[in-house]
């Protein structure tokens, strides 16, 4: 199960800030964009490596996916 911890103000995930992938903590360093759906929140991040990530909310099922990209 992958992992995500947001700012969540107003809404839940906001804005994440670190995420898990193959059982390592990252943090995430920059945010390259963001997208919102009907099913689903979606955000391209860089970690401190300068690795690339699809972060994806999935609202019906509750879950995150973590995709390297």
């Amino acid at each position: 199960m992958d992992r995500v911890s947001c700012i969540s103000n107003s809404s839940y995930a906001e804005r994440p800030v670190r995420f898990f992938w193959q059982e390592q903590e990252y943090s995430v360093a920059k945010i390259l964009s963001s997208g919102l759906h009907p099913e689903s929140k979606e955000f391209t991040v860089e970690n401190d490596a300068g690795e690339t990530f699809l972060l994806k909310y999935n609202f019906s099922k509750d879950e995150w996916t973590v995709t390297p990209i």
